[in-house]
């Protein structure tokens, strides 16, 4: 029975072991006949029961079809094989796949020297860490991309010094060279390959690389063309002999360039005063003398008459309002000194203390502060600023306040009219009201030659418009028909000759208040006259309106 039993689990063994073959074979064989099909997904499905390298390697290079392609090149280890795929493959994202799976360096180093592929040649030199290899491509690349990427990623500069200083001195493209020079550190050889090179891009980067100030010095002042020697004096640290090749080399650009480098505030001065050539101070102000205390110097001693970009220049809040301030200094550089002044606490400082006439209209209209203006209309040194400042005063309590501690009728005066054209009853009636102060005008004559001549005659005159006022301070509809009325004009004498200033001088005591009001008040209808008459808090226009009832 035992016998039996044994005997039919022997027969039953042999027959699953045939079975297995069997079923092993026709696996096989469906498999390869999947590797055969036209269908590409059949192909790629088939490939998961496939391991041979070989057959793998084959299909990454052969199948008609890049999916199927880039499956089997995914099941490849064998190095070897990649870089067979990596150098005969005709599909370049297969080459790159196949190489991001490279991790042989000397693979690495052979395919950087030689792939005919430039991005197969860059991955490959990103992929190698070994500096001897990166020495080798810099010397032996046969490629200069690949040589520029592997002098770029040495590190240990010590032992491939010499290396660089060959390929720097032998390599057959300007390129190498320079890729090359940009890691000498050897001052020696970079200014003898300065001086020498035959190739002015690699000339300039050895420059470039040279930090010992005495080669640098003599560059800048050699025979070498200007493109080298301003090299070197971007370099260049010596101030005095930057002073000296700005003052006296004959190429301009190199002048410039040179002054450019100059920081010494007292040589940058010297050099502006005291060169020749007026070209070259323009040049100078144009491209090199960004120093703020050096443009208010040239300013301030003259220089703007010849010079105008000193002033153009000159952005510094401080020095301009010493510009404006300064006795020596014109009445138009003054106002273009402060028309570049934004601060208001340095246009207040200049409107109390400056003499010059002419310069507040661009003063006064920008300043905002009622408390400003009141202190201008009260201390001020010039009698043009404080007019301007109390017929800009809309504040009736500081207009008060002005007529009671002013010690000067005129300034009295003219703030009662200001409270005049405040009133509130008038302003509801006529619109805004604008005083204003003039101080200059020009006018043409005839001289006795028969010829029209021109004179600048300074007068004073206080005007007032009636009218609606815009955002910008311009009279627009309303009742701007009313009257533009002129309180005051002063008038010149007899015409001189010598054409100089003319002068008169303003009676203020002239100015009839009284008279004023009536006018101001003479076209308004008589239900406005009533109307003004009860409202208004002015006595001077009450008395004018009640007076044309």
């Amino acid at each position: 029975m035992h016998r039996t039993s044994y005997a039919v689990q022997n027969k039953r063994s042999k027959l699953f072991a045939k079975s297995l073959v069997v079923s092993f074979l026709l696996f096989f064989v469906s498999g390869c006949s999947g590797l055969q099909s036209s269908d590409y997904r059949v192909r790629k499905e088939a490939l998961k029961t496939v391991s041979d390298q070989t057959v793998l390697t084959k299909l990454a290079l052969e199948d008609k079809h890049l999916s199927v392609r880039k499956a089997a090149l995914k099941k490849i280890t064998d190095q070897d094989l990649l870089t067979k795929v990596i150098m005969e493959s005709d599909y370049s994202n297969i080459r790159l796949q196949a190489l991001e799976k490279l991790t042989k360096q000397s693979v690495l180093i052979e395919l950087a020297i030689t792939h005919k592929d430039l991005v197969v040649r860059k991955r490959a030199i990103d992929k190698l860490t070994d500096q001897k290899g990166l020495t080798q491509i810099a010397i032996e690349g046969l490629h200069q991309d690949a040589q520029i990427q592997a002098i770029s990623k040495l590190t240990d500069r010590t032992p491939v010094e010499a290396v660089i200083k060959k390929i720097a001195k032998t390599g057959e493209t300007t390129k190498i060279r320079v890729a090359a020079t940009q890691f000498m550190s050897d001052q020696a050889i970079l200014t003898k390959m300065a001086f020498n090179d035959k190739d002015a891009k690699v000339r300039q980067k050895a420059i470039s690389r040279i930090n010992n100030q005495k080669p640098l010095a003599s560059i800048a002042s050699s025979s070498l063309p200007p493109q080298e020697r301003i090299a070197a004096i971007r370099n260049l640290e010596n101030q005095q002999l930057l002073f000296d090749l700005a003052m006296s080399d004959r190429d301009s650009l190199i002048a410039i360039e040179a002054a450019k480098k100059l920081t010494d505030q007292d040589l940058l001065y010297k050099l502006f005063s005291e060169h020749k050539d007026k070209d070259f101070k323009k040049a100078l102000l144009q491209k090199a003398i960004r120093d703020q205390e050096v443009l208010e110097k040239i300013v301030l001693n003259g220089g703007y008459r010849n010079y105008p970009d000193a002033l153009k220049f000159l952005t510094d809040q401080t020095a301009l309002s010493k510009v404006a301030l300064a006795d020596g200094t014109s009445f138009r550089i003054k106002r273009k000194a402060i028309g570049k002044i934004k601060d208001p606490d340095l246009l207040m400082k200049i409107a109390l203390n400056s003499t010059q006439k002419g310069i507040y209209d661009n003063i006064i209209f920008r300043l905002k502060s009622p408390e400003v203006l009141a202190q201008i209309a009260l201390k001020a040194k010039n009698k043009e600023a404080r007019l301007k400042a109390i017929c800009k005063l809309n504040n009736c309590d500081l207009l008060s306040s002005i007529l009671k501690n002013s010690k000067s009728k005129r300034e009295k005066k003219i703030a009662t009219l200001r409270l005049m054209t405040l009133d509130s009853a008038l302003v509801d009636i006529v619109g805004k009201i604008r005083l204003t102060f003039d101080w200059e005008m020009k006018k043409n004559y005839y001289g006795r030659d028969g010829k029209t001549k021109e004179a600048v005659v300074n007068y004073e005159s206080i005007v007032i418009k009636l009218g609606a006022m815009n955002s910008k301070g311009q009279f627009k509809g309303g009742r701007s028909d009313l009257l533009s009325y002129a309180i005051f004009q002063g008038h010149p004498g007899s015409m001189r000759e010598d054409f100089g200033v003319l002068k008169t001088k303003t009676n203020y005591a002239s100015i009839n208040l009284n008279k004023i009001a009536e006018d101001v008040t003479k076209k308004l209808t008589k239900k406005e006259h009533a109307k003004l008459a009860k409202s208004s808090t002015n006595r001077l226009l009450r008395k004018a309106a009640k007076k044309r009832l």
